[in-house]
């Protein structure tokens, strides 16, 4: 409309990469314009279909994904947070589902990668403790009603180097607004930051809780 402000956004993406990488090195990032109008399923196997390799290596360097698939693939932690996601956000699911379909992987390795802070706070050794990490953060500045910015760093970590993309979804996805969003390979937009043709902006930053709540809902 003539009244919805005016927000310009600026990322930086920060990465952890190895120390041999000379600073001035610059990071490469790939885009993908989605211009269907499926359902969630439909992205997600699109998605899948596009970046399947990424994803599988993605996957594969992940040391601390193994180490949950083994202790909580088949759980009844992994049970409980699948039922209460399906019964909640079902669309979603089916977007992972179809993401796994597309890049030929397991939707449990999908499924906790998604949600690996909060399968984390149930991993032997940490439960019930506060995990210190640093992660993302944002910076606001406010100039008037019609002028006001957004910086957002993205904080990852070595194995998402090459495995994150620009997805411009220009029609929506199952009947939501076109969306512009850094997506990691293997996720659903967005665990970074993006925003729709309605104006809104969203990014996500980590904030730990005291004690984790097994009845909440992740990411």
């Amino acid at each position: 409309s003539n009244n919805m402000k005016t927000l310009r956004f600026l990322s930086a993406c920060l990465f952890v990469v190895a120390a041999t990488v000379a600073s001035s090195s610059a990071y490469p990032i790939r885009r993908w314009t989605y211009d269907a109008a499926g359902s969630n399923y439909d992205f997600g196997l699109a998605f899948g279909k596009e970046f399947g390799e990424e994803i599988r290596a993605r996957l594969d360097q992940n040391e601390q994904l193994r180490i949950m698939l083994n202790e909580f693939d088949g759980s009844e932690r992994y049970n409980s947070f699948y039922a209460s996601h399906q019964k909640k956000y079902p669309e979603y699911m089916s977007e992972l589902q179809g993401m796994a379909d597309g890049a030929n992987v397991n939707f449990e390795a999908l499924f906790i990668n998604q949600m690996s802070q909060e399968f984390t706070y149930y991993m032997k050794g940490y439960e019930h403790k506060k995990v210190f990490t640093d992660h993302c953060s944002d910076v606001v500045l406010y100039k008037s009603e019609d002028e006001m910015f957004m910086a957002h760093n993205e904080d990852s970590a070595k194995f998402d180097v090459n495995g994150s993309v620009l997805v411009e979804a220009v029609n929506g996805v199952n009947n939501g607004p076109g969306f512009t969003t850094f997506v990691y390979m293997g996720n659903t937009p967005t665990g970074a930051f993006g925003f729709n043709t309605e104006g809104v902006v969203f990014t996500m930053n980590y904030q730990v809780p005291s004690t984790p709540d097994a009845a909440g809902f992740g990411r």
